[in-house]
């Protein structure tokens, strides 16, 4: 175990671990691939943008996980439609 010391108390206290420790039980192999799905869908993945503009004046983009359409240009965090997690750092570069 490590210790660190508190400079307000001058005393030494346990080191804490910064995350928290979470125990996933896949007890059948269907639990162990719907555990894989959310683990995919957390993982960001980069909007397409679409062939066709759907909405005048607003960028288009397809969900890379489902393919639905997304008409929010970086205000979308996940896809409305499956989850997946968004990454818009590419598109948002120019307007910074």
């Amino acid at each position: 175990m490590d210790f660190v010391l508190n400079k307000e108390t001058m005393e030494f206290e346990p080191v804490k671990p910064p995350y928290k420790t979470v125990e996933i039980r896949c007890e059948t192999k269907e639990d162990y691939n719907d555990f894989e799905k959310i683990v995919a869908l957390s993982q960001p993945k980069k909007p397409i943008p679409a062939d066709e503009q759907v909405i005048r004046y607003v960028t288009t983009y397809e969900c890379p996980n489902c393919g639905k359409h997304l008409v929010d240009n970086g205000l979308l965090n996940y896809c409305y439609n499956c989850g997946q997690k968004l990454d818009w750092s590419d598109e948002m570069d120019g307007e910074k």
